[in-house]
């Protein structure tokens, strides 16, 4: 039997003093998810217990689950108006809320929305589906369009519908969602056009960086205001970058070698080369980082490369994976972007694989049309906290 199974199966045979001690147990050993569980079980049976409910609003504020709380303990108060208790509580979950508000995070967040409110930051474009590399934390494998290439007829409709946002508007263009990017064999004339028509934007690659067309260098010398390639390398050892990637890890890093003796001979990159990991909470994501540095000891880190491990998320739960640990009471940069997938559709936003929570169609609509709809508009003129929005609130990508 599952461990939560057995645990929800033992929490039912307890007394709820003993239950409530558990929980007691829970947050004082710095677990409060197990905390927030035994006390809905409690409150099942006993849904108005004063004490249950602000046990239970001390585990969401651990949890960084701050409306939730206020609302918990707003109900204490109704049934305990006098709680000296409840109320320092409250003061609790409010320092938390303007601690949030103050993170560096929100406070980026608050300075983009300002300019980006009708105008999306950045763009996302999706102009194959497909990718060569077998990765288990993403979902492409179970995507519909995996074999589906972007026509270029709506590839030119994005770009002329991209040309109504100022010019004086800063905007950054993904030429890729769930996909690599080299597998589009039209991907240097679609950002060639992407130059001539919007030449003030900018654009970012994100790649693993193991499949290239011939004389790379050269062509991708061509790119105009390319700021930056971002490499999804996750392992710099070959056997766990074969576990993890399922492609070839030498080729990968002559690749990489040959872009960054490339970029030091005659520089044509605004910033270094980005080696990113998907952390998996072990001790590996320490060790990746050294790795890294043996690996591309020729090269220097911080002006050639920097590395990134950046958080686990499970794509709205397409994915099996146990996610990194956010607060909640943050935001997201993803309502400030706007992505594009192969057949036209447009998703909530990066991680919604399958668009499951879809926007728009740009078939049907024009870019900017589906980026100010109604609803996802109100997410950035009513929202400074995802948690109370589906399904942001259960996600833990920080954009």
């Amino acid at each position: 039997m599952p461990s939560d199974q057995s645990e929800a199966v033992q929490t039912k045979l307890m007394t709820p003093a003993e239950a409530l001690d558990l929980a007691v147990q829970s947050i004082n050993s710095g677990n409060p998810a197990r905390a927030d569980k035994i006390c809905r079980s409690i409150l099942k049976v006993a849904p108005d217990n004063p004490q249950v409910l602000l046990l239970r609003a001390m585990a969401e504020t651990e949890q960084w689950r701050l409306k939730a709380a206020e609302k918990t303990v707003r109900r204490v108060l109704e049934l305990e108006p006098d709680s000296a208790e409840a109320r320092t509580q409250l003061e609790r979950i409010g320092q938390r809320v303007t601690e949030a508000r103050n993170r560096p995070y929100t406070q980026e967040y608050l300075e983009n929305r300002a300019v980006h409110m009708d105008y999306p930051r950045f763009i996302g474009i999706e102009t194959v589906g497909r990718c060569n590399a077998t990765c288990g934390f993403c979902p492409h494998s179970d995507l519909d369009r995996k074999y589906t290439e972007m026509t270029d007829d709506l590839f030119e409709k994005i770009v002329r519908d991209l040309q109504e946002i100022p010019p004086h508007v800063p905007m950054r263009i993904t030429p890729n969602v769930v996909n690599e990017p080299f597998m589009d064999k039209k991907l240097f004339a679609r950002m060639r056009r992407i130059n001539e028509a919007l030449p003030n934007t900018k654009i970012t690659i994100f790649t693993n960086f193991n499949v290239l067309p011939k004389n790379f260098p050269d062509r991708i010398r061509e790119v105009r205001n390319l700021a930056q390639i971002n490499v999804s390398f996750n392992a710099a050892n070959e056997e766990e970058y074969r576990q993890i990637m399922g492609i070839d890890f030498e080729r990968t890093v002559g690749h990489l070698k040959r872009l960054m003796t490339a970029n030091r001979d005659i520089p044509f990159l605004v910033h270094p080369v980005v080696l990113s990991r998907v952390k998996d909470h072990t001790r590996r994501d320490k060790a990746y980082k050294e790795e890294c540095r043996d690996v591309f000891r020729d090269f220097e880190e911080g002006a050639d490369y920097v590395l990134h491990v950046k958080n686990r998320i499970n794509w709205l739960g397409a994915t099996a994976d146990k996610q990194s640990p956010i607060s909640h009471a943050l935001p997201c940069g993803a309502w400030l972007d706007i992505n594009i997938l192969c057949n036209g559709v447009v998703p909530l936003c990066c991680v919604d694989s399958k668009a499951e929570y879809g926007i728009g169609d740009v078939t049907k609509n024009s870019v900017l049309e589906i980026y100010n709809g109604q609803e996802f508009k109100s997410l950035r003129t009513t929202e400074t906290s995802r948690e109370a929005t589906h399904p942001c609130g259960s996600c833990a990508l920080l954009q």
